[in-house]
C-alpha cells in the first residue's frame, strides 16, 4: 500500500469535505477557502479568496462576527476562549441567508485564523420543531387541568409542575424538598402510604381516588391520582404523580349523598304511607308507616303491584294516574276504597314521577288517610244547613282562630258577609275603642284553654253601632286531642243590658234617696227635734211669766236661738234637696280649672293672709274640665276654708294644689295642706257624711265635705282622702 504524505491527505480532506474550511488573516480577509464554499455558498474558492469576509456575512451579523474573530486574535491561548463556536448568518450568492456555525482557532506563528464553517440550516429545522414540541409540552404542563410532580423513594418532591399553581396555589419551589406527607390530610396518610408500599413492590400504574391535600391558602382539595414507579428509569428516576382537582365532583357527590340520607330519613320516618313503584308498576319500597297502616310485612308486597290489593274499580284508577305520572307529571286525586279487613277509606294520594335524564325511573305513591276529615266536612255541612236557618250568628275558625264560615245570622247581626271577614280574626274587626281590654285577655285565654268558655263583650257593627253580645265557643278536637277549630255562637243581648243598666240606674237612685232619707230622718232626729221641742217649751212659759222680769227676757232669747237654728236646718235640708233634684240636670260646660283656682285663692285672700298660710298652685293654664262653675268653685271653697280652719298653731300653713292630665283623658286634681289632720282609720265612712266633725276644738257644721263628695259625684266624679294626725291631709279628685 503506497503511503502518501500528510500534506496530500490535508489537499484531499479539503477538496471533499462538505464544510467550508478557510484561513483569514488579521484583517479578516480570506486568505484560503476549500470548494465547499461552492455546495453551500454558491461561489467558487476564486471569487472569495482575497475578499473580505464581511462582503459574505450577513449584513447584521457583520459587527458582532467582527467582535468575535478579534476576540480570538486577542486570546493568548487559544483553549483559553469561551464559547469557541461562532454562529452567524451569511449571505448565499442567490441572495438566500445561510445560518452557519464555526469553530476557530488563532496562530500566532502564521497570523492565520483556521476556521471550520457547516451549514445548520437543517439542524436549526431540527432544533425547532424540538423547541416547538418542549414548548407544547410544557404549554399542556402548565395550562392543562393535571398536575405533575416527582417524588424521591422517600416522597419527598424532586419536581413540581402542571397545574400544581393553578389548583393549589403552591409555585414549582414551594413544594420541591418537602414531603408530601406534610401536605396530605392526616384522615388520608393511611392510605396514602399502603399506596407507597405497594408502588415500591409493583411497576403498575395505581391509580388513588379522593385525597385530600391543603393548599397555599390552608383549605383542602380533593385529588384523584395516578402514581408510577419509576425509580429504575435513569432518565427520571422517582415516582411519577399525575393529579386531577375532583373537589367539585366529591362535594357533588357528598352533598348528593347527604340528600338521599336526609330522603330516606323522611321516607323512613314519615307520618304519610308511602310506596316506590318502578316502570312496570311493581312496588319496590314500601316505608314503615305504610307496612304499619296495612298490618303488612315488606315481603308480602314487594315485587307486586299496588292493584293486586285493591277492588277492580279503584285499581282501574290508579293505573290510569300511574300512567300519567309515569309521563312526567305529578298527579294528585281521591281513592275511596273498601279494603278487607278495613272499613271504607278515604285517602289523598299523590303521584310523584322520579325523572333522570328525562326518563322516568319509577313513581312515589304518597297516601294520606283523610276519612275523618271527610266524615267531618260532611258534618260540618250538616250543621251549616242548620246553623244558616237561625238567627243567632255561628262562626266557623280554624285551629288559628281564622273565620272559614259564618251564617247569615252573623251577618244579620254584625253587617260583615262572609267574604268580608274570611281568614280573619273575629277580636280584629269586632272589638272597638270601648271594649274592655281585659275582657279581651280573657277570651284569649279562653281559645288558648281548649276548653268551651262564655263570655259577654262589647262589640262594633261594621256600621260602628256599639251592642251586647254573648259568645259560646266550643273547640274541635282530633283524637290526639289537638284542636282542629272552633265554633262560636253569637246572642245578641243589647236588650238585656240596657234593661240591666235602666234596672241599675233604678237602684242607684233607689239607693240615693233612700240615703237621702237616711239624712233626713238624722236631721229631723238630731238636729231639728231639740230647737223645736226647746220653742214648744219656751212658748207655753212666756205666756205665765211677767214680761218684765229677767226670766221673760231669757226665754225670749232663747226662743228665738231656737227658731234661728230651725231655720239654719231647714236651709241645710233645702240645700240638700236642691243638689239632689238637679243632680242629672246640672248645665256642664268646659271650665278652667287653673282660672276657678285663682278665683278661689282670691276670695279667701283675707283669711290667708290673717292665718299666715301660703298656697302654692301648680294647675298648668291649658287644663279644663267639662264641669259646672258653681260645684267646682264650692269644691276648692270648702277645701280651702277647711285648711284654713283645722290648720296646726305648731306650724306655718302651707297648701299645695296640683292638677295633671291622666292617660285616659280625665282630670287628677290633688289638694295638700300640713295641717291637724284626722284619724282616717277611727272616722272610717262618716269623712263625707251630713253634720259629721272629726275636731272638736274648732268650729264647723260638719257640712262642707258632705257638699264636696255630693257636687264630684254629681259632675261624674270620685273623691278619695288620706289623712294623718297632726302632719296633714291630701283629697284626690278625679274629674272625667
Amino acid at each position: 500500500m503506497k503511503i502518501l504524505p500528510p500534506s496530500v491527505h490535508l489537499e484531499k480532506l479539503s477538496r471533499h469535505s462538505r464544510d467550508i474550511l478557510c484561513t483569514l488573516d488579521q484583517a479578516g480577509n480570506i486568505y484560503f477557502i476549500n470548494e465547499a464554499v461552492t455546495f453551500i455558498l454558491g461561489y467558487s474558492p476564486e471569487e472569495v479568496v482575497g475578499k473580505s469576509n464581511r462582503h459574505f456575512v450577513h449584513p447584521e451579523d457583520v459587527k458582532s462576527t467582527a467582535k468575535t474573530i478579534q476576540r480570538f486574535i486577542e486570546a493568548e491561548h487559544p483553549e483559553a476562549v469561551e464559547n469557541p463556536i461562532i454562529e452567524n448568518r451569511c449571505v448565499h450568492k442567490n441572495g438566500q441567508v445561510i445560518p452557519m456555525e464555526w469553530t476557530a482557532t488563532w496562530s500566532p506563528e502564521e497570523n492565520f485564523l483556521f476556521c471550520v464553517g457547516r451549514d445548520v440550516t437543517k439542524q436549526n429545522q431540527v432544533r425547532q420543531v424540538f423547541h416547538e414540541k418542549v414548548e407544547v409540552h410544557r404549554a399542556l404542563a402548565q395550562q392543562g387541568a393535571d398536575m405533575l410532580a416527582l417524588l424521591d423513594k422517600d416522597a419527598y418532591f424532586t419536581y413540581s409542575g402542571g397545574s400544581t399553581a393553578k389548583v393549589l396555589g403552591y409555585a414549582p419551589q414551594d413544594l420541591v424538598g418537602k414531603s408530601v406527607f406534610e401536605i396530605l390530610h392526616e384522615e388520608d396518610a393511611q392510605r396514602a402510604q399502603e399506596v407507597l408500599e405497594q408502588l415500591a413492590t409493583s411497576q403498575e400504574t395505581i391509580k388513588v381516588s379522593d385525597l385530600r391535600i391543603k393548599t397555599s391558602q390552608g383549605d383542602y382539595k380533593w385529588l384523584e391520582t395516578t402514581a408510577s414507579n419509576q425509580l429504575d428509569n435513569p432518565h427520571v428516576n422517582g415516582l411519577v404523580l399525575t393529579s386531577r382537582d375532583v373537589t367539585e365532583r366529591v362535594l357533588t357527590g357528598l352533598k348528593l349523598q347527604e340528600r338521599e340520607q336526609h330522603f330516606r330519613s323522611l321516607f323512613e320516618n314519615s307520618p304519610e304511607l308511602i310506596i316506590f313503584e318502578n316502570p312496570e308498576g311493581v312496588i319496590t319500597d314500601a316505608n314503615p308507616s305504610f307496612l304499619t297502616y296495612f298490618s303488612l310485612e315488606r315481603s308480602s308486597i314487594i315485587g307486586y303491584k299496588l292493584a293486586n290489593f285493591l277492588p277492580p274499580v279503584a285499581a282501574a284508577s290508579c293505573q290510569a294516574k300511574f300512567i300519567e305520572a309515569l309521563l312526567g307529571k305529578t298527579v294528585a286525586f281521591t281513592l275511596e276504597v273498601e279494603i278487607e279487613s278495613f272499613s271504607p277509606r278515604v285517602f289523598d294520594v299523590t303521584k310523584i314521577p322520579v325523572v333522570n335524564q328525562q326518563v322516568t325511573t319509577g313513581v312515589y305513591s304518597i297516601l294520606k288517610d283523610i276519612t275523618e276529615r271527610v266524615q267531618a266536612n260532611h258534618e260540618l255541612e250538616q250543621l251549616s244547613l242548620v246553623a244558616s236557618k237561625t238567627s243567632n250568628g255561628i262562626v266557623i275558625m280554624n285551629a288559628q282562630g281564622q273565620i272559614e264560615w259564618v251564617n247569615k245570622g252573623f251577618t244579620s247581626i254584625n253587617g260583615y258577609t262572609l267574604q268580608e271577614v274570611k281568614g280573619k280574626r273575629p277580636n280584629d274587626f269586632l272589638h272597638g275603642p270601648n271594649t274592655d281590654p281585659e275582657m279581651q285577655k280573657q277570651i284569649t285565654a279562653g281559645y288558648r284553654s281548649g276548653q268551651p268558655f262564655t263570655e259577654e263583650v262589647l262589640n262594633y257593627k261594621k256600621n260602628g253601632e256599639e251592642f251586647w253580645v254573648k259568645i259560646d265557643v266550643t273547640p274541635v278536637k282530633n283524637e290526639e286531642g289537638q284542636v282542629t277549630s272552633y265554633i262560636a255562637i253569637q246572642t245578641d243581648i243589647s236588650y238585656r243590658k240596657e234593661a240591666e243598666k235602666e234596672q241599675l240606674l233604678l237602684t242607684r237612685e233607689l239607693y240615693e234617696q233612700n240615703r237621702d232619707l237616711q239624712q233626713f230622718t238624722y236631721i229631723v232626729s238630731h238636729n231639728l227635734r231639740a230647737p223645736v221641742a226647746n220653742a214648744l217649751g219656751l212658748s207655753n212659759l212666756l205666756p205665765v211669766v211677767d214680761k218684765d222680769s229677767t226670766v221673760y227676757a231669757t226665754s225670749l232669747a232663747n226662743l228665738k236661738a231656737s227658731v234661728l237654728q230651725i231655720d239654719s236646718v231647714l236651709r241645710d235640708l233645702n240645700l240638700i234637696l236642691s243638689i239632689r233634684d238637679h243632680r242629672n240636670t246640672i248645665e256642664r260646660h268646659k271650665v278652667n280649672l287653673a282660672q276657678k283656682c285663682h278665683q278661689t285663692v282670691e276670695s279667701l285672700k283675707e283669711s290667708l293672709q290673717a292665718s299666715h298660710a301660703t298656697c302654692s298652685l301648680q294647675v298648668p293654664e291649658d287644663i279644663s274640665v267639662r264641669g259646672n262653675e258653681a260645684y267646682l268653685y264650692s269644691i276648692f271653697y270648702n277645701l280651702l276654708a277647711n285648711s284654713i280652719k283645722y290648720r296646726s298653731p305648731d306650724r306655718p300653713l302651707h297648701i299645695e294644689v296640683k292638677a295633671e292630665q291622666n292617660t285616659d283623658g280625665g282630670i287628677t286634681v290633688s289638694f295638700s295642706d300640713n295641717g291637724l289632720g284626722f284619724d282616717l282609720q277611727k272616722a272610717g265612712n262618716n269623712v263625707f257624711k251630713l253634720y259629721k266633725r272629726f275636731h272638736k276644738n274648732a268650729d264647723g257644721k260638719g257640712i262642707g265635705l258632705f257638699l264636696v263628695k255630693t257636687h264630684v259625684e254629681s259632675m261624674g266624679g270620685q273623691v278619695e282622702v288620706y289623712s294623718e294626725v297632726n302632719k296633714g291631709t291630701t283629697f284626690l279628685i278625679y274629674l272625667k
